[in-house]
């Protein structure tokens, strides 16, 4: 098969996936849907996952490579995209994998409803312990849906602004290529945190209709070793603060009422629910105390912290002591409860490690 005549790209950025991207792009290639594509971009990998991706190119003629200096999942994803040939783009994570069935049934779904995004749903796997895995028990996937219109917004986008009960990944969807390639403006403040969600919320806003399958199609990889101080992850929820901000104004400002407010307060808790992570990841960094203690205070007296904590209502889903020393600008019962959280985490962080280097014949 040429692969002009692929019918879905798959792109999947790699960044020293190891082991595990033998089973992810195998999983791609044994799928029951023929008519597809998969586009490989080596972020920069230096563990031996670029050599694995040349040796899939050698022996199957439905992939091709892109290799790049390491730049990140936002300009690898976007690579793939343009590289891309087919009408419909889907993702993988390279330590994850698909279900045969995935491209097949989430390209048929989109071709009868005349979806711009079709989704399935997901399992969520432990790292090490295959045979455990955790469906995605969101009302989303109760039944077969369909949305169009307005209804996109009022149900999918104002998800977004809650919490996103609605799975907010890249991977388990399958887009039509031309509204991937006319959205991303929403990422050009984004370095990493956020960037699948932030991606999602701008197609939601051009989508014409979104179909939605119950069958979890998709193997989420959760666990591992990725908890790590990222200086990046502050900067990333105020920007992302904003655009939601701008979304729920956009969408839901001309609704009479208490509708505005409420996205807003689902917005602030948000940012303050994430601002609890970024406090707690200044413990993987090696940094002073007194150092620790000024990103403390920064980010405790930032516009968009205050403006959140006026935002929120009695019945605001965060624990009472850490918004009372956020009000009360306690930096040092702030630095305490983050450095409780990260000690406490330290036990189940090892387990996952252990995991990752079990033997898993995935």
């Amino acid at each position: 098969m040429s692969k002009a005549a692929a019918k879905v790209s798959v792109v999947i950025p790699v960044y020293n996936a190891g082991r595990k991207l033998r089973r992810c792009v195998d999983s791609v290639l044994e799928q029951t849907c023929p008519d597809i594509e998969i586009v490989l971009i080596n972020d920069g990998s230096s563990d031996g996952s670029g050599d694995l991706c040349r040796r899939y190119v050698e022996r199957d003629v439905r992939v091709f490579l892109i290799e790049q200096a390491k730049a990140g999942s936002i300009v690898a994803r976007r690579r793939g995209i343009e590289a891309s040939r087919a009408p419909y783009v889907a993702f993988a994570d390279a330590d994850d994998w698909m279900d045969a069935r995935l491209v097949e049934c989430l390209l048929n779904e989109a071709e009868t409803q005349g979806a711009d995004i079709a989704v399935c749903n997901t399992y969520r796997v432990i790292d090490g312990l295959p045979l455990l895995r955790r469906k995605n028990r969101s009302r989303y996937f109760e039944t077969p849906q369909i949305y169009e219109g307005q209804t996109i917004r009022d149900e999918l986008v104002a998800a977004y602004l809650h919490g996103y009960p609605f799975p907010a990944a890249l991977h388990g969807k399958l887009y039509r290529r031309e509204l991937l390639l006319g959205c991303g403006s929403f990422l050009d403040n984004i370095v990493f945190f956020g960037d699948d969600l932030f991606y999602n919320l701008e197609m939601l806003l051009h989508a014409r209709r979104v179909a939605v399958m119950p069958e979890s199609l998709y193997y989420y990889r959760s666990g591992g070793t990725t908890s790590r101080y990222m200086p990046h992850l502050f900067p990333d929820i105020v920007n992302g603060y904003g655009i939601q901000q701008e979304v729920a104004v956009h969408c839901f400002g001309h609704i009479s009422g208490r509708g505005l407010d409420e996205h807003r307060r689902g917005i602030s808790e948000m940012l303050l629910r994430t601002l609890l992570t970024c406090l707690v990841y200044l413990f993987y960094a090696e940094m002073s105390a007194g150092e620790r203690l000024r990103h403390v205070e920064e980010y405790c007296n930032h516009p968009a912290v205050r403006e959140s904590l006026g935002n929120l209502s009695g019945a605001a889903s965060l624990p009472q002591g850490y918004v009372d020393a956020l009000q009360q600008r306690d930096l040092m019962a702030l630095y305490a409860l983050a450095k409780r959280i990260h000690r406490a985490g330290m036990p189940k962080r090892a387990l996952l490690k252990l995991l990752s280097f079990m033997p898993s014949g995935l």
